[in-house]
């Protein structure tokens, strides 16, 4: 082959004038040539049908790894692309029906909310006049949903009369300054019976800036309105009562201010109302004095009332034997003093006098008329709210007094003369006046008392 093939090079590269059919190239080409030539091309048909072969499996090989490969991205793109988006729309779908079911759950809870509170909302569309109510709109009106067509004469007319003006310039006030309104009022039901409401409203403005709409609530406030009536009457009522009672009424705060006061409490203390109002409590020498402050701290500790009857000279000057009863209660979260106080110097009065007597009388039989003289002079000083106390005889000449006997606190105040000594009334001073005027004479300011000169 390798020579069959230099030789046909040869034949190859020769001119025509030297290629003849006596020359050697030509020769051994004609020659042997068929014979080298078919096994050649024998061979190369061979050879080409089995690169053809192998050609034919490389390209099935690659068609099949193309396959592959396409297969593979598909899945890829599958797994990582449109799984992960199909999930994605799969949550945004399962998030849209959720935030529905959410929606229509908040719904019910906003008409069961209205239904509880009595509140229903509306909307007015301004440039068709349409008014739109909700249920709970109706049933405040008492009128049915399938037989009443809502508009705004219609409302209007089912305001009680004497409202209709204010409502109706609440809504054009707020349509002239684009504000919200809010106004009380009454309406008449189909059954002729009032309902008391609140009606509010907002504006809403178009793209001009002009009103649109307006969208509001109306809230059925018969029940809180009856309920106020009735706090207003009985406010009204305790506030005569307090002020028209006999009994004394003060009202001290947490920090122990006077914030109330009635004319009783001022007048059985013996001071004015502003007096009695400008008092801490826990800074009244009296309450102090007596135990009442105690009293009052005590009903504050234990939350509890308390009561005490007590002899008390105020800082006001005045002697009573007052009944005390403290009790605490809340306001604004915080305690409160509440002090309800009667002036009971005469019922003590009457009662020390009839035990005085029946000690009195006790003494009669078994006791010398000076111990007699003695204790009435001193139940008469006691009694009395005296500091001290003389006791004198008239003698049988009606000109002269003779001292008996004198209170056991006389020695710690002056110095008292023997007894049976005697005075002349006409050179007595004031403290003689009784006998002079033949009744009991009470003087409660002797240093600017008139005629105290004498004896």
């Amino acid at each position: 082959l390798d020579r069959f093939l230099a030789r046909a090079q040869q034949v190859y590269d020769s001119d025509m004038e030297t290629l003849t059919t006596e020359s050697v190239s030509y020769i051994f080409l004609t020659t042997y040539g068929p014979h080298v030539l078919e096994p050649l091309l024998d061979a190369a048909v061979e050879e080409y049908e089995k690169i053809g072969r192998d050609a034919i499996v490389k390209i099935e090989k690659f068609e099949t790894i193309v396959w592959l490969a396409a297969i593979i991205t598909l899945l890829v793109e599958i797994g990582f692309i449109f799984r992960p988006f199909e999930k994605q729309v799969r949550q945004t779908l399962m998030s849209l029906e959720n935030s529905v079911n959410q929606l229509k759950i908040t719904k019910k809870r906003l008409l069961a909310a209205q239904e509880l509170a009595s509140v229903g909302d509306w909307e007015l569309d301004l440039t068709t006049n349409r008014l739109t109510w909700s249920d709970q709109v109706f049933q405040i009106f008492g009128l049915s949903k399938e037989n009443v067509t809502p508009s705004y004469e219609g409302f209007l007319e089912s305001i009680h009369p004497d409202d209709r003006k204010k409502v109706n310039a609440a809504v054009e006030k707020a349509l002239n300054d684009f504000k919200s309104y809010s106004v009380d009022h009454r309406i008449l039901m189909p059954d002729g019976s009032l309902r008391h409401v609140q009606e509010r409203g907002e504006v809403f403005l178009d793209d001009n800036g002009q009103p649109a709409k307006m969208i509001g609530t109306v809230q059925d406030i018969t029940e809180r309105v009856l309920i106020e009536n009735q706090v207003k009457e009985v406010l009204e009522m305790n506030d005569k009562i307090i002020t028209t009672s006999t009994f004394g009424i003060l009202v001290y705060n947490d920090r122990g201010d006077c914030i109330l006061s009635n004319d009783s409490a001022a007048t059985i203390v013996g001071a004015t109302k502003a007096q009695v109002l400008s008092q801490n409590f826990r800074k009244i020498p009296s309450w102090k004095e007596t135990g009442i402050l105690e009293l009052a701290e005590k009903a504050i500790r234990t939350q509890s009332e308390q009561y005490k009857e007590i002899r008390v000279l105020t800082s006001f000057g005045a002697e009573k034997w007052l009944s005390c009863k403290f009790n605490v209660f809340k306001s604004n979260a915080k305690d409160h003093l509440l002090l309800i106080f009667e002036d009971i110097s005469d019922r003590k009065q009457s009662e020390e006098i009839l035990k005085s007597a029946i000690q009195f009388n006790q003494l009669l039989g078994v006791s010398t008329v000076e111990e007699i003289i003695e204790f009435g002079l001193e139940e008469a000083v006691r009694l009395s709210f005296s500091e001290i106390g003389y006791f004198h005889f008239v003698n049988t000449d009606q000109k002269t007094i003779a001292l008996t006997a004198w209170s056991r606190a006389t020695m710690e105040w002056c110095d008292v003369g023997e007894k049976a000594t005697h005075y002349p009334i006409d050179q007595a001073g004031i403290w003689v006046d009784c006998i002079r005027q033949g009744k009991a004479v009470i003087h409660n300011d002797y240093e600017t008392a008139e005629g105290k000169n004498g004896l």
